[in-house]
């Protein structure tokens, strides 16, 4: 539109009734009216408005006017109609074309015909196009510590809007009015522009993308940036120093299919995945990719909690705190004991570990053999149970002695073939998972069993994929130059069944895998609904447990949540702020936060192709197809 170099006149403000109610209101007590600022204490503060614009302003130009500092900007915007917009544009070009009939200089005459161009061409998008003008004013408060100040950061402010091309004033006499703009309505100086081809460029917003050199494609943000993470990085500059993963979403929120196409790029990239699985959602996905479906309830998937890792738990020379494969053996068992007996006292575990000595001496199990011996060839728990027996068969035992041996007898015969427990527990061990590269274990018919053996069991099988990890060290240990390291990801779905306040040996145990996960390229991923489930209460021993295992965690991921989980979400998950929380309470299916670490966080969508959704399943494909 034609320009209009406007000389703002300068008169004398009078206030209303209004106007001293506002006053009286609004403005601080101690505050000083000047004709070209206000004085506020000790602080000075004016505003600079802006009237006149080139004819093309570049994108995001408004966004990097906010580099001022001591500056707040506001945009007071009024929509035109149509109509009025059309006879704006056209009554500017007729007076271009009037100009033509005066005398002018060939620069004057040349810009004209740029300008007449211009407003051809937007009188064109306007009425043919769905392109709208709207009104605005542009205002700048600046303020100082001094008047002089003030002048400076002023003549700054004035400076920089010149450099973008852009004619600005400074409203003496009016600052109650201009001060009213702050929280008021007050589109003044109504200068046209367009609203999609110009102002919508101009917002400032957050643009949000992130790129791995490595990483696989993980979906768009809401700003429209793309993200490529690969979460097996390893990058000190931006503290990713570890590979953990927690996922928390409703039902319907996607997290199903989610964690599903996180664990699938994994695959793809050559790395290694076992997943507990809880509810027994993965039989689709390994049977398509080709893993290993096991489970403790068929005969190819038993574990012996008494049998031994068969590499040591930690050979590195270098840590003082290693542990013999044979005392990770024993406290392995101590382990399972205490998620099967809580409440199982130091005592008993001492006549445990004592039972557990005599046990495999009797079988030749030594520290220095251990790596020799078969699977089959390992004591059981009815081995245990008839060792604890012959324990007690001593008449000379003392009575507290005794006691002690004989609560130990009740917990292992639980577990026993003379229990119902037996098949799960008291056994061989058949379950190999050193070779596929994806492992399912199911345990899902484990879902409705009590909490305790839940735990037990679910504790079993954790430990036991916790050797693949050493193995897993092992073979980088030994790759060549310039060969990929491989790593391993165990998932545990639905982990809140484990990982709670009532379960402070659980609690303890994962601490321990998330602290040594990161040195042998290998992480913990949980997933679970609602964060309440973790910490279903808070000021415990037990939920301070629980936020230090998230504080370890590297990656957090947040799905749609329901509102009376936000004051869990804001303990557990404190990088995110409350507005942050409360919008994932209206998010789509997919979409989540998700904290990189370093205070890296990404609003994100996870993009799955529909050919991978039909075999994820879960509440996501049910979501999109309705």
């Amino acid at each position: 539109m034609a320009k209009r170099k406007k000389n703002p006149e300068i008169n004398e403000e009078r206030l209303t009734e209004r106007d001293l109610m506002f006053l009286k209101l609004a403005l601080p007590r101690d505050i000083v009216r000047e004709s070209t600022h206000l004085r506020i204490n000790e602080c000075f503060r004016t505003y600079v408005v802006a009237y006149s614009y080139p004819s093309h302003i570049e994108d995001l130009m408004i966004a990097r006017l906010q580099d001022l500092d001591g500056v707040i900007i506001t945009l007071d915007i009024t929509p035109t109609p149509k109509h009025i917009a059309l006879q704006n544009v056209s009554m500017s070009m007729q007076e271009l074309r009037a100009r033509e009939m005066n005398d002018q200089k060939d620069a004057e005459a040349l810009q004209d015909a740029y300008d007449y161009s211009d407003l051809q061409e937007l009188h064109g998008v306007i009425s043919r196009a769905n392109e709208h003008i709207v009104s605005h004013t542009l205002r700048f408060l600046v303020t100082g510590q001094t008047e002089d100040e003030l002048k400076e950061n002023v003549k700054n402010v004035r400076d920089t809007l010149k450099i973008y091309g852009i004619e600005s004033y400074v409203p003496e006499n009016e600052l109650v009015m201009e001060y009213k703009t702050t929280t008021l309505p007050a589109d003044t100086v109504k200068k046209p522009i367009p609203l999609y081809s110009t102002l919508s460029r101009q917002f400032p917003f957050r643009y949000e993308s992130h790129y791995d050199p490595n990483g696989t494609y993980f979906g768009p943000t809401g700003s429209g940036g793309q993200v490529f993470l690969d979460p097996t990085l390893n990058d000190q500059a931006q503290q990713r120093l570890s590979y953990d993963l927690v996922l928390c979403g409703v039902k319907g929120s996607g997290k199903s299919a989610t964690i599903k196409s996180m664990l699938q790029d994994i695959l793809c990239c050559g790395h290694r995945a076992i997943v507990l699985d809880e509810e027994g959602e993965f039989k689709e996905m390994v049977k398509k990719l080709g893993g290993a479906l096991v489970s403790p309830f068929d005969s190819s998937g038993r574990i012996n909690i008494l049998d031994f890792p068969r590499s040591s738990v930690d050979s590195d020379p270098n840590e003082k705190a290693a542990m013999s494969a044979y005392a990770a053996g024993i406290s392995r068992v101590e382990t399972f004991f205490k998620q099967l007996v809580p409440d199982m006292s130091i005592l008993e575990s001492d006549a445990l570990k004592s039972a557990l000595h005599r046990l495999y001496g009797r079988f030749g199990i030594t520290e220095q053999n251990l790596s020799e011996i078969e699977a089959d060839a390992m004591p059981s728990i009815s081995d245990l149970l008839s060792e604890i027996q012959d324990i007690l068969s001593d008449k000379e035992m003392t009575l507290s002695r005794r006691e002690i041996f004989e609560n130990l007898e009740s917990y292992v015969r639980s577990v026993s073939v003379q229990e119902g427990f037996g098949s799960l527990f008291d056994c061989k061990s058949s379950l190999d998972i050193s070779d596929a590269p994806f492992v399912v274990i199911d345990l899902s018919l484990l879902s409705q069993m009590e909490a305790r053996v839940y735990n037990a069991m679910l504790y079993a099988a954790l430990s036991l994929s916790w050797q693949a990890v050493y193995n897993n060290r092992e073979y980088n240990r030994h790759i060549k130059e310039g060969e990929q390291r491989r790593h391993l990801v165990i998932a545990i779905t639905e982990a809140h069944r484990y990982l709670n306040t009532n379960n402070p040996a659980g609690l303890e145990f994962i601490e321990k895998l998330v602290r040594r996960a990161r040195k042998y390229d290998s992480g913990l991923w949980f997933d679970s609904q609602r964060a309440r489930d973790f910490m279903p209460s808070s000021g415990s021993e037990a939920s301070e447990k629980i936020k230090t295992i998230f504080e370890l965690v590297q990656y957090k991921a947040v799905l749609k949540q329901d509102e009376a989980s936000i004051p869990v979400m804001k303990e557990l998950f404190p990088q995110f702020t409350e507005s942050e929380l409360l919008s994932a309470t209206s998010f789509l299916p997919g979409q989540m936060l998700l904290s990189l670490g370093n205070g890296v966080k990404l609003r994100v969508r996870k993009h799955i192709p529909e050919e991978d959704l039909k075999y994820f399943g879960g509440g996501r494909e049910r979501e999109e197809e309705n």
